[in-house]
C-alpha cells in the first residue's frame, strides 16, 4: 500500500481514502450487476431476451456465442468484485472496469450508427456504460495521483 502524506488538516489522507471507497463501491455495484446479465445471457437466451427485445435465437452456435459472453460478463463480474475486496489487483480491476464499459458503448454506437435507434433500454445502456466509463477514468486519475 502506499504511503501517505498528510498536510496539516489531513486533507490528502481524506481524499486517498474517499477515492478508495468510491472505487471499492463502484467496483462492487458492477461486478454485482454483471454477474445477473451473464447468467442471462447464457441460460435461456431466447427466454429472457426475446421478451425484452424481439431476439431469437434459433441456432445452436447462436447459443453457444451467448454463452461466450455469458462467460465473460461473469469474469469479468468477479474480477470486479476480487479488486474491490483485494487491493493488490484493484487498479487492474479498475483499468478492465473503465475498458470494458468503454468498449460496449463504443460497439454501441458503431452499432447505432450502422443500424440506427435500438430499443430505449439499449439506449439508456449506451448513457450508463459512458458514464461509468468516464467514472474509472477520473477514479484512475485519483488512485493514480497518490
Amino acid at each position: 500500500m502506499k504511503q501517505v502524506t498528510l498536510d496539516g488538516n489531513g486533507h490528502q489522507l481524506l481524499r486517498h481514502m474517499k477515492s478508495e471507497k468510491l472505487v471499492r463501491l463502484s467496483l462492487s455495484l458492477a461486478g454485482i450487476g454483471l454477474l445477473p446479465l451473464g447468467l442471462f445471457y447464457g441460460f435461456m437466451p431466447n427466454t429472457r431476451w426475446s421478451a425484452l427485445f424481439d431476439i431469437s435465437i434459433s441456432s445452436q452456435s447462436g447459443h453457444v456465442i451467448f454463452g461466450a459472453m455469458a462467460g465473460l460478463y461473469m469474469c469479468f463480474g468477479l474480477f470486479w468484485i476480487a479488486g474491490a475486496v483485494m487491493h493488490k489487483i484493484r487498479i487492474a480491476a479498475l483499468y478492465s472496469f473503465t475498458i470494458f464499459m468503454f468498449g460496449l458503448a463504443g460497439g454501441r454506437c458503431v452499432s447505432l450508427i450502422i443500424h440506427g435507434a435500438p430499443h430505449w433500454l439499449l439506449s439508456a445502456s449506451l448513457l450508463v456504460e459512458l458514464c461509468a466509463g468516464v467514472l474509472g477514468i477520473l477514479m484512475l486519475r485519483a488512485m493514480n495521483s497518490k
